[in-house]
């Protein structure tokens, strides 16, 4: 793709050229990969064809795998940092991931800056992390101020920018997208472990404190005594060691597995097995899993907290996450109501196709050619014409 990439560049250097600067693969972000994935396939399928794109980082990984630390802390700060110091002559600048801004102070003043932001949580929920990222994070912020562009997952999240960068200029809203047809067409389920006969409950993502994981025991207790065996498959950061083991009491050992990352595929396969998807977050910029889990045809049971009533809709059911028995209660409804479950699922996959990576990309060519059109009006030239 690198090369591909860079040779389309150089055959069209009478179109505006496109700098694309995702979060390094070495990060293992799964969100933001799958982002930087879907991107790229859209510029395979043409979407981009009036601009010359190019990305300096290579190719997206097919899945993602957090790196050491140290090893994700050179690529981050000081080995790509690097390879960006000659990359002259581009437009604009897209950072993909608003956590690495700081990218932008190795590029020309004069190229047109854009980024995405796909939440603000460290400044939401600032207690949970230490003084030194916290500090890291406000230098985040700090190089956004001037960017020309910011778009933003929803509507939440544009509102957490605005007030947080204290900015009400250039600041819009581009929802994430799904491919409907990628996890609704059949996959076969190779995992290696067979999944158990009772009904079995998704969790996707990290384990960060705001995923919210911590009431997953509680809850899923509660779910067991009303209706007998259930299991949780999770897929993702593998959880700490502390509430593994909560989760083996309340569900017995060999109705709690672990997948680690999956591909895409494979991802797909398990939104198709499972009984609902759970999320219990306290805080999310977007909730691209639910759309994931409409589109295979599997109905969600999420918090009400943050993006995730603006991603899901009327097609899913919601609780207060600071309540693990009204999680357990709309759980309970989705796995014992065949026509509440019939009804979610098909108007999920309705509302799936509502949201799509061409759609995303169709709308992110006319903010390029806006702030284009605006940084041209700006120029001197023509100010002069005037």
């Amino acid at each position: 793709m690198h090369a591909r990439q860079k040779s389309l560049s150089s055959a069209t250097r009478m179109r505006p050229k496109i700098l694309w600067l995702p979060s390094p693969s070495s990060e293992g972000y799964a969100s933001m990969d799958r982002y930087w994935r879907e991107l790229t396939r859209q510029l395979t399928l043409s979407r981009f064809e009036n601009f010359g794109v190019y990305c300096p980082f290579g190719e997206p990984p097919l899945r993602s795998q957090k790196a050491l630390r140290l090893v994700r802390a050179w690529n981050k700060y000081f080995w790509l940092p690097w390879k960006l110091r000659g990359q002259r002559g581009f437009d604009i600048a897209h950072v993909l991931d608003h956590s690495c801004t700081h990218f932008l102070r190795h590029l020309p003043s004069s190229t047109l800056k854009v980024v995405t932001v796909h939440d603000l949580a460290p400044l939401e929920d600032p207690d949970r992390l230490t003084r030194a990222q916290l500090r890291r994070f406000h230098v985040t912020i700090a190089n956004m101020k001037q960017v020309n562009l910011i778009l933003c997952d929803s509507e939440y999240s544009a509102r957490a920018a605005r007030k947080f960068l204290d900015r009400d200029r250039d600041i819009y809203v581009l929802p994430l997208g799904v491919d409907p047809g990628s996890f609704s067409r059949h996959r076969s389920l190779n995992l290696g472990p067979n999944l158990p006969s009772c009904p079995k409950i998704l969790s996707v993502g990290s384990n960060l404190l705001r995923k919210n994981l911590r009431i997953l025991p509680e809850l899923l207790q509660a779910v067991r005594n009303a209706l007998g065996p259930v299991a949780l498959i999770r897929v993702g950061e593998r959880l700490d060691a502390e509430l593994l083991a909560r989760l083996r009491q309340a569900l017995q050992s060999e109705n709690v597995i672990e997948l680690g990352a999956c591909s895409d595929e494979d991802l797909a396969a398990l939104y198709q097995n499972v009984d609902l998807l759970l999320i219990p977050s306290t805080l999310e910029g977007f909730g691209l899993p639910i759309l994931e889990a409409m589109a295979a045809g599997c109905p969600v049971v999420s918090s009400n907290a943050s993006s995730l009533p603006e991603v899901g809709g009327d097609d899913a059911l919601y609780f207060d996450p600071a309540l693990p028995a009204e999680g357990a209660r709309q759980t309970i409804r989705l796995l014992t109501e065949p026509q509440l479950r019939s009804r979610l699922i098909d108007a999920g996959k309705a509302r799936a196709l509502r949201f799509s990576w061409a759609k995303h990309a169709e709308k992110l060519v006319e903010f390029y050619g806006q702030i284009l059109k605006h940084s041209a009006d700006q120029s001197p030239e023509a100010c002069g014409a005037r």
